[in-house]
């Protein structure tokens, strides 16, 4: 592995974490603002790190150019490093992760917080195929 490839895996498995510890944090009954806040926060950071190693990942493994996250997810299936389901799954991400950054809904914030879990298991498992590749 090149060493690009190895320090963006490595940021992506360290921002990684850090969804699932305000996931972790997080209930429905008691819950702060700023709390949901950090969770969509620390989704964002983790969705660009995902998408921008996978970019390296695919251009050094594949020799494939994918200059966007859609690109990118669509050339994991193309390669069968995912399903079907989890590439419309990969997808959805990155819209919801568009609607975040570039408007703030209330209602939004609280069903992308429920979105995040599943997002978050995804990009484990894809973090979990680059490295073993």
């Amino acid at each position: 592995m090149d060493q690009t490839l190895i320090y963006k895996l490595g940021a992506f498995k360290k921002a990684l974490m850090t969804p699932k510890e305000a996931l972790d944090a997080y209930n429905p009954e008691n819950v702060e603002t700023f709390v949901r806040d950090a969770a969509i926060q620390r989704f964002e950071y983790s969705f660009e790190l995902c998408w921008k190693a996978c970019k390296v990942f695919l251009f050094e493994r594949f020799g494939t150019n994918a200059p966007s996250p859609k690109e990118c997810f669509r050339a994991l299936r193309v390669h069968e490093l995912v399903s079907d389901v989890e590439t419309e799954t990969l997808l959805q991400m990155v819209d919801d992760h568009n609607t975040t950054t570039h408007t703030y809904d209330e209602a939004f914030a609280r069903q992308l917080l429920e979105s995040i879990e599943k997002y978050y298991v995804l990009m484990q498992m894809v973090l979990d195929h680059m490295s073993a590749g």
